[in-house]
């Protein structure tokens, strides 16, 4: 955003925490937005695939250090994340346990589900950038450095956004590493497409169809008052990343540069800006 006529630049997107760094030590302020969460998500639409199994999924879990993807690859702005609503969001639970990392438990339940001597799938990723700012490529390189140690062996497949997509949507996959952002700032718009098999939307591309989930999430998207809301929320997020087909990987976050006069910015995940709460001091 550039303000009119020969006036500074009041609000800037930064893309990597030298830049951050830097507009910090010019006297900008510095948000981070949340915007969608980024998963792994095992195929569960073959009742004859490995990964349909609840317990392969599980190891897959387990498998993975969310901690040390977000360090590693987030340059302090994204965050681990195992929920389905936005940090700020209602129904967001902010001490929910996060999936351990354990490459031994994950190993068991290989060999407990008929894998003893491991798993090899296919890994589908797109070549452009997921959320967060960083090549998918590259997160998905770190997944499978990961999941590899617990007998988890990826064969990563990077194509274009459009085909990972077609594939997806298609119920064609084994297993992708994909984003969502909601299309509105409800927290429904996150619970309804994951839990609602007859909404069309992942719950479907993903055959989970689950009717307790479902009808959490309707309930939940009705309901006037915010406390019992909030719990409804708190008891479906809890049950669909127990049960669904989701391994949700990390929370990533917008960071952006701010002029010291600038106040009431606020960038939801859909990337919108509501400008009638902007203002801007002399």
């Amino acid at each position: 955003m550039r303000a009119s006529g020969a006036e500074k630049v009041h609000v800037l997107c930064v893309t990597s925490g030298e830049q951050a760094a830097m507009l910090k030590a010019q006297g900008f302020k510095v948000l981070t937005m949340p915007i969608g969460p980024v998963s792994l998500i095992p195929d569960s639409n073959n009742p004859d695939s490995p990964l349909s199994k609840k317990k392969v999924r599980e190891a897959v879990s387990y498998a993975i250090n969310r901690e040390a993807i977000a360090n590693a690859r987030g340059f302090g702005f994204w965050s681990a994340s195992n929920q389905i609503p936005h940090p700020g969001q209602l129904g967001y639970v902010k001490d929910l346990p996060l999936g351990q990392y354990d490459p031994k438990k994950a190993k068991q339940l290989l060999a407990e589900a008929g894998y003893p001597q491991g798993l090899e799938f296919e890994l589908l990723t797109s070549t452009a950038i997921c959320g967060g700012g960083v090549p998918c490529p590259d997160v998905a390189a770190k997944l499978q450095a990961d999941i590899a140690r617990a007998g988890l062996k990826a064969r990563i497949r990077a194509i274009a956004n459009a085909e990972v997509l077609n594939i997806y949507r298609a119920q064609n996959h084994q297993m992708v590493l994909a984003g969502w952002s909601p299309d509105f700032p409800d927290p429904d718009g996150n619970a309804t497409p994951w839990a609602d098999y007859g909404a069309r939307s992942l719950a479907w591309r993903n055959s989970y169809n689950d009717e307790v989930a479902a009808k959490l999430a309707r309930q939940a998207a009705l309901e006037a008052d915010p406390t019992k809301r909030k719990a409804l929320y708190k008891v479906l997020t809890e049950k669909v990343l127990r049960e669904g087909p989701y391994v949700v990987l990390y929370q990533p976050a917008l960071p952006i540069g701010l002029s010291a006069k600038v106040e009431g910015f606020v960038k939801n995940p859909m990337m919108s800006v509501p400008l009638w709460q902007v203002s801007k001091q002399p």
